[in-house]
């Protein structure tokens, strides 16, 4: 069912789970990794240190590439000259098998070649307010259920994903059936942008297992790539498919940004904690990541968030506007706050890091600040 474990340095399912309950090292028992190609590669850079200057987080840091075309040996250098982070080439990791990925399903191929036990995956323009060491430190989902996983936006849609789902799967959990997308409220049910799993516990790791299975060629080209967006739903379906017990964060996707002129919060995609402080985003500190990652830096006042999980309306983004969030009617529960005078100062730090690396552009920046010269 997985023959590219046979590749690996592992090479059986149990000599992976042997590894992270005995023999990983206590430096890695908990750590970070980033998937990324040259698309992405100042929003990740812009990720990591902020991490280390702004949020105080010293876990070990893994970029992951796909071959060696993937990311230039100048980008290469660049991360390697950042303290604590090393890159990881998942070809040679996973053999040939690797060679088919492509775009978002290198991701559970990421985490379970991750030297780390407890790993915690982040895309390249995920921005967070808080440290994110509490997500293994204080969650009590990720201390119950050994993964943490956060919903998406609250849109509606076509339902041919819904209807492959339930078409196969014999019979679903209670708290798979307690989802949106089962009550057809969205058809996105997760983000993940940002993905946490401790791979020293069996039942997670034949989770992320099926996970990585569902995002093979010939299963994603095949059926599941053309049933939902990328890698998304493939988390939960395959914990649900495993019947492994696994739970999402307390709210739905939000955004955080500034209002505007019809009272809606606009910016990037927006997750809190558990405990419904803010978290991380995703988007990077820019409008819109797709159209000019230059132009276009937002100013962050306000963070709204999305508890009802249905009829909430969004406007969509545009070439220089992000999303925007709003109720369809007053009485829905999407919660409008005020960042605190310190998250303010948090996310103008993290402005002002992005315009230094791309004012003069990475590698000046990287000669400036890590003395590096590529």
């Amino acid at each position: 069912m997985y023959p590219w474990i046979t590749a690996s340095k592992y090479k059986s399912i149990h000599a992976i789970q042997k590894y992270f309950r005995e023999k990983a090292p206590k430096e890695h028992e908990r750590g970070i990794i980033f998937s990324t190609g040259r698309g992405h590669f100042e929003l990740a850079v812009h990720a990591i240190i902020s991490l280390r200057t702004i949020l105080g987080c010293d876990l070990p840091i893994e970029i992951h590439h796909m071959g060696p075309d993937d990311l230039s040996k100048e980008m290469l250098m660049a991360f390697k000259a950042l303290p604590g982070v090393k890159t990881v080439d998942v070809w040679d990791f996973w053999g040939d098998e690797a060679k088919a990925l492509r775009g978002w399903a290198v991701k559970p191929m990421a985490l379970l070649a991750s030297s780390f036990k407890k790993v915690m995956f982040l895309d390249a323009d995920a921005v967070f307010i808080q440290n994110p060491d509490l997500l293994f430190t204080n969650s009590k989902i990720f201390e119950k259920y050994g993964q943490l996983f956060y919903h998406d936006r609250t849109i509606t849609g076509y339902d041919w994903c819904y209807n492959w789902f339930n078409g196969f799967v014999p019979s679903v959990s209670k708290y798979t059936n307690t989802l949106r997308f089962q009550k057809k409220d969205t058809v996105h049910e997760m983000e993940s942008g940002v993905v946490v799993v401790d791979k020293s516990r069996t039942d997670v790791l034949h989770g992320l297992l099926t996970t990585a299975k569902m995002n093979m060629a010939t299963e994603r080209d095949g059926v599941t790539y053309k049933l939902m967006h990328g890698d998304k739903e493939s988390y939960w379906m395959s914990w649900e498919l495993a019947r492994i017990p696994y739970r999402f964060s307390t709210s739905y996707g939000g955004t955080i940004g500034y209002k505007n002129e019809k009272g809606a919060v606009c910016g990037g995609l927006f997750h809190t904690d558990e405990y419904l402080k803010p978290l991380w985003w995703n988007g990077g500190v820019v409008a819109n990541k797709h159209s000019n990652k230059e132009t276009g830096l937002l100013k962050y006042e306000y963070a709204a968030y999305d508890l009802a999980g249905k009829d909430i309306k969004w406007d969509w983004e545009t070439d220089t506007t992000p999303f925007c969030l709003s109720p369809k009617t007053p009485d829905q529960k999407v919660v409008v706050t005020d960042l605190t005078s310190n998250e303010r100062e948090i996310t103008s730090k993290l402005v002002d890091l992005y315009k230094k690396i791309i004012d003069k552009g990475w590698r000046e920046y990287f000669k400036a600040n890590y003395n590096l010269n590529v």
